[in-house]
């Protein structure tokens, strides 16, 4: 099925999205090395688990979890990827998130006030559990988190708590004044949603977390609620509002600089130093692509569509990454 892109016009010939066997992607369906063909479905994988996807990526380790079954673990040697050991089963996930082999799991509630965020930490090939995260917050609340170096920060249904790994394991170190979930974290950068006002973006300055406010193309705060977000360096990718868009640091604010105009997107995105993946919308939810975007000046045009080789297994509903590797 062909596509259109509603911002064509910026697009020069050379430009248009190309169909391409991509150089590594990682989906949560498949792992595909180098210049090779799609290595077979990672075992444990089941696609009828698809909504609940969590893929990570860092360096040459591969995290692919579903919120429903175990973790997975898998390793890039250069030619292929190999299953490594995996942490232990944590039963009733809300949330998985990984960074340079610590893992947090965020969990519901279930016989408990509030739910836990687990800490697991890999030392060699075995994972060990190194911390429970737990505060106050509303009752039967989830626990979600998210983590990037050694900060993590976990929502417990009130106000986000920052927690930072010291010497004596995982201390908490402030809590962001403000009611909501945080969605994306990059080294001292943490965005965070909010149901009944418009997004926050959190700045670690020194030792105290500045808010700062997130603005549309009108000049107003941000009015519509966030689906996915993710977040690199001083750019800000969402996705709300039937749209795709993009807001970069500027002065004290994150303004929004451009929309990709993917009218009815609703998959996840990525992105990294000046490209950005999203999965394509599509009236069919099985049509298996996701599309590539890349910065030029102070436009982002299409120039990749990435394709799957199993159309019933959605393709693109989880996305990661991290260098020059989704």
């Amino acid at each position: 099925m062909a596509r259109s892109f509603a911002r064509k016009r910026f697009v020069s010939r050379s430009l248009q999205p190309e169909r391409l066997e991509p150089r590594c992607l990682l989906t949560a369906f498949g792992l595909q090395a180098e210049l090779a063909p799609v290595q077979p479905d990672l075992p444990g994988l089941y696609p009828w688990h698809s909504n609940n996807w969590s893929v990570h990526l860092d360096g040459d380790t591969a995290v692919v979890g579903n919120l429903h079954s175990d973790i997975h673990v898998y390793q890039w040697d250069g030619l292929t990827w190999t299953e490594q050991s995996s942490p232990p089963y944590v039963a009733r996930k809300k949330s998985i998130s990984y960074d340079d082999d610590t893992l947090v799991i965020g969990t519901d509630p279930q016989d408990v006030a509030h739910g836990v965020a687990y800490v697991f930490e890999r030392q060699d090939d075995t994972w060990i559990e190194t911390a429970q995260l737990e505060a106050p917050g509303d009752p039967g609340a989830d626990a979600r988190a998210i983590i990037d170096g050694d900060t993590i920060v976990a929502d417990f249904g009130g106000e986000p708590h920052v927690y930072r790994r010291d010497a004596d394991g995982w201390v908490e170190e402030a809590t962001l004044p403000t009611n909501g979930r945080p969605r994306a974290i990059h080294e001292d950068t943490v965005v965070v949603s909010r149901s009944s006002d418009s997004p926050v973006v959190f700045e670690r300055v020194d030792a105290t977390w500045v808010g700062r406010e997130v603005i549309s193309d009108t000049g107003e705060p941000l009015s519509w609620y966030p689906g996915h977000v993710d977040i690199d360096q001083q750019t800000l990718v969402m996705l709300g509002n039937d749209d795709v868009h993009v807001f970069d640091r500027v002065g004290e604010a994150w303004v929004q600089t451009a929309t990709l105009g993917l009218t009815g997107a609703t998959g996840p995105v990525a992105i990294e130093d000046g490209t950005i993946v999203v999965q394509a919308p599509s009236p069919e939810w099985w049509d298996p692509a996701a599309i590539v975007y890349q910065r030029f000046g102070d436009q982002w045009l299409p120039t990749r569509e990435l394709t799957g080789q199993w159309p019933e297994k959605r393709f693109g509903h989880a996305i990661a990454a991290d260098g020059d590797r989704f």
